[in-house]
C-alpha cells in the first residue's frame, strides 16, 4: 500500500505471531486452561483447548475433544477419538488419540522496495523458507501484496525467481496482487488492469498443483488454495485490492462449497496502522486509489467476513 512495511493482522481467534525479520511466521493455536488436584481431572466430549497443565493426573474421554501443549505431571488417560497436540507427559494410557504438531505459515509482507533496490535481501527470504522447511514445521506461505513497486518486467523477473525458489520447497504458496502490481500508477485502479501481473503469477503457475484450487475469471488478482495439516484443513482465498461486489459474491460461493474448511482470506489492504478498518476516505482507502464504487474493508467485514464462522483469520 505504501513504501513502507506496515502490516497487521486481523485475529479472529486466538493465535500466536512471532516476527523473524522481514518475514512474519504464525504458530497456530487455541486458548489456555490450567488444572490442579491431587485425584484424576476428567474433560469430556466436544472440547476445545490449548494449554492446558495438569499437576495431577489427567483423563480425556469421549469423542471430538481437542487439547494442545498439554504438560502433565501425573498420568494421562485418553480414550475416544480425541486429539492431543504437544504433549508434555508422565505415563500415557490411550484408547484412540493422535498427536499433532504446532505447524508454521509464513508470510511475506510487501517486498517491493527490496525486489526494487535490495534484491540481495529479498532472495534471502525464500531461502529461509527452503533452509527452515523442517525445523519450522513450515506448512504454507503467503505473500500479502505488492510483490514489486514499479510493476516493470525487470522487477516481475526478480520477485518469480525468489518465489521459484518457494516452489522448490513443494509447500503450498499464494503470492498476492497489491497496488503496485497492477498495469497502471498505484493510486488509480480503476481499469483494474493486472496484465503483467498474471503473465508472471497467472493460473499457469499452479498447473498440476494439488493444492490449488481455483480463480475468478482465470485471473490470479483473486483466487484460492487449499491444504491439510493433520487434522485441520484450510482454504486460503486471495482477495484483490478492494475487492469488487461480484468478488465478494464468487468468494461466497467458494466459501459455501468448501464448509469443511477454516478460511484465512489474505489481501493487500484491510487495516490501517492503528489497526482499524480501512474506509473509503481513508489516506489509501478506495476513494483514492480510484475505485471508489468498490468494498473497503468495513464492507468487506459486514458483507462477507462476519458473516462465515469458518474464517478464523485476515492477514493483509
Amino acid at each position: 500500500m505504501n513504501k513502507h512495511i506496515k502490516k497487521s493482522l486481523q485475529w479472529l481467534l486466538g493465535h500466536a505471531l512471532t516476527v523473524f525479520s522481514c518475514v512474519a511466521i504464525i504458530v497456530l493455536g487455541m486458548s489456555a486452561i490450567a488444572y490442579s488436584s491431587t485425584v484424576p481431572t476428567i474433560i469430556g466430549e466436544n472440547i476445545s483447548t490449548n494449554n492446558l497443565t495438569a499437576s495431577g493426573n489427567l483423563e480425556v474421554g469421549g469423542n471430538a475433544t481437542t487439547i494442545g501443549n498439554i504438560v502433565v505431571s501425573g498420568d494421562l488417560s485418553v480414550t475416544g477419538t480425541s486429539s492431543i497436540r504437544n504433549a508434555a507427559l508422565g505415563g500415557v494410557t490411550t484408547g484412540s488419540r493422535s498427536i499433532e504438531p504446532d505447524f508454521t505459515i509464513v508470510l511475506f509482507p510487501d517486498t517491493q522496495l527490496m525486489v526494487k533496490n535490495n534484491p540481495a535481501v529479498w532472495r534471502a527470504m525464500p531461502q529461509w523458507v527452503l533452509d527452515n522447511k523442517t525445523s519450522q514445521n513450515i506448512q504454507a506461505v503467503i505473500g500479502l501484496g505488492d510483490v514489486t513497486e514499479d510493476h516493470t518486467i525487470g522487477q516481475f523477473t526478480e520477485a518469480k525467481n525468489g518465489w521459484n525458489v518457494v516452489d522448490a520447497t513443494g509447500l503450498p504458496y499464494m503470492p498476492i496482487i497489491g497496488n503496485h502490481d497492477y498495469n497502471s500508477l498505484p493510486d488509480n485502479l480503476s481499469s483494474r488492469d493486472t496484465t503483467n501481473w498474471n503473465s508472471y503469477f497467472g493460473i499457469s503457475t499452479f498447473s498440476g498443483k494439488s493444492w490449488y484450487g481455483g480463480a475468478y475469471n482465470n485471473s490470479t488478482d483473486n483466487y484460492w488454495i487449499k491444504f491439510d495439516v493433520g487434522s485441520h484443513k484450510y482454504l486460503v482465498l486471495a482477495l484483490e485490492v478492494f475487492p469488487r461486489s461480484e468478488v465478494l459474491t464468487w468468494a461466497q460461493g467458494i466459501i459455501d462449497a468448501n464448509t469443511d474448511r477454516e478460511v484465512i482470506i489474505a489481501t493487500h489492504a484491510y487495516l490501517n496502522t492503528d489497526g482499524t478498518r480501512i474506509l473509503h476516505g481513508d489516506s489509501y482507502g478506495p476513494d483514492g486509489l480510484n475505485v471508489a464504487s468498490d468494498n473497503d474493508a468495513q464492507q468487506m467485514w459486514d458483507s462477507l467476513i462476519k458473516l462465515n464462522s469458518n474464517i478464523i483469520l485476515v492477514v493483509s
